[in-house]
């Protein structure tokens, strides 16, 4: 997901103020349907007023709620794409999945599964890409620490038994000046051990694919194998390596962690020993 604009700063809900959103759209909503602990199921996007549209990707766009009283709440509109799930599917599914990693910090907090069209209302997570904050040549300290965040928000998704899937750059915002990190775009976030993707009847093809389309998503879960957090430790290291190229001593003193974590699934480290190789750079 990609934004028009980027903005500065990023959300962290205080409980008054989740409050103060689940009524908003308790009252706004023309019918609620109900829903699990810790989200509410509308039936229609109809009375809700949406606001500024923020971006769009492959699978979906999202718009800003105007919401005048009410903390950022933004709308999640999936599309249907020919070969994929349903986008009543892929709602259900990332509102669940948002609801089971709802504890872990520098996530975007889940309030609502539309029906009619199908869609989530989630908080506003607020930033610049890290895509951006990378060409900016920010203080290599400032880099390893962003990049070092991202492996604890990944860390306690993965205790949980998830894997995100799709880390990238424009799948993480971060505040320049605090920089904490928000990691969004949750549409492949899956239990460990799901198959996302089917074995491909082309093997190779795939993987010529893979190489040009989608370079950070490791080889074996492209082509039908199961996600674990190897899958994540490898789109970081691969994400790191592009992060820090320009210091080239940081490039060398990683080099043997981002190799490691780019090689075969079962010899991978962890995402806390890929982050605890930056720490040490930093001591």
């Amino acid at each position: 997901m990609i934004p028009n604009k980027s903005t500065e700063g990023v959300v962290h809900f205080k409980d008054q103020e989740v409050h103060s959103a689940e009524v908003w759209l308790k009252c706004k909503a023309k019918k609620l349907i109900g829903g699990p602990q810790g989200y509410i199921v509308i039936d229609s996007l109809d009375t809700l007023p949406l606001g500024t549209h923020l971006g769009e990707g492959t699978f979906s766009t999202v718009t800003l709620l105007d919401l005048p009283d009410a903390p950022s709440l933004v709308v999640k509109m999936l599309k249907h794409i020919p070969g994929y799930d349903s986008p009543q599917l892929q709602a259900r599914n990332e509102a669940e999945y948002l609801h089971q990693v709802a504890t872990v910090e520098g996530v975007p907090k889940i309030f609502a599964l539309v029906v009619n069209p199908p869609c989530i209302i989630m908080s506003m997570a607020k930033g610049i890409l890290f895509y951006h904050f990378t060409i900016s040549r920010p203080v290599m300290k400032e880099m390893l620490r962003v990049c070092i965040n991202v492996c604890h928000i990944l860390q306690n998704i993965h205790n949980l038994g998830y894997v995100h899937n799709d880390v990238k750059f424009d799948n993480i915002l971060v505040d320049p000046g605090s920089l904490e990190v928000t990691i969004i775009d949750l549409g492949l976030l899956a239990k460990v051990g799901t198959k996302k993707f089917s074995i491909p009847s082309d093997m190779d093809k795939a993987l010529k694919d893979r190489e040009k389309l989608c370079p950070s998503v490791c080889p074996e879960f492209y082509v039908g194998g199961p996600c674990h957090p190897s899958v994540d430790v490898y789109s970081v290291a691969y994400m790191i390596e592009k992060a820090v190229s320009w210091c080239k001593p940081v490039k060398r003193a990683l080099a043997p962690t981002t190799i490691r974590c780019q090689g075969p699934s079962a010899s991978r480290p962890s995402i806390r020993e890929l982050a605890a190789a930056m720490e040490l750079i930093l001591t």
